[in-house]
Parts: structure tokens; sequence; C-alpha cells
């Protein structure tokens, strides 16, 4: 191998190196898992007379908050609803 094989060699092992360090330290980090809500704060968060979707005994429940009269709660409105309809 000749010297200048040599040299670009070793500048790319260095780059695949420093890339790998770099890659490692800004990975993210490991997201916990979540912790089922406890019964009696889901019943809090039910009221009788909320528009439910879905089977009861879903594997995720997902919680809406809407207020009408808020400009970004109706600019959303339309957002959940096709990610409803999509199933998403």
């Amino acid at each position: 191998m000749n010297r200048r094989g040599l040299i670009l060699s070793v500048v790319a092992l260095g780059a695949a190196g420093f890339g790998g360090a770099a890659w490692y330290a800004t990975r993210p980090a490991p997201v916990a898992e979540a912790e089922p809500v406890a019964p009696e704060l889901a019943e809090a968060m039910m009221r009788p007379y909320s528009p439910i979707l879905g089977p009861e005994d879903a594997p995720v429940t997902i919680v809406e908050f809407f207020d009408p009269a808020c400009e970004a709660c109706r600019a959303l409105c339309d957002v959940s609803a096709h990610r409803t309809n999509l199933g998403v």
C-alpha cells in the first residue's frame, strides 16, 4: 500500500469514528413506557354526555379536550376528525 492510500484510509477511519461518536452522543434517550391511568382518574374525565368512538376495551384511549369558542381548537377539529376516520 502506498503512502497516499494509507493516509486516505486513516482519514476515512477517523471520519467514521468521529461520525459514530457524534451519533452516539446525540442520539435521543429511550422513551419510558406510559403507566396506565388510575380508574378513578379515568372516570373523572368521562362525562355521561361525552361522545365516545370505538370499542370500550381498546388498547389505547385518547381523551380530547375541545372548546368550540377557541380558534385553535376549531382549526384542529378537522385534523382530529380526519385522523379518527383514518384510524391513526
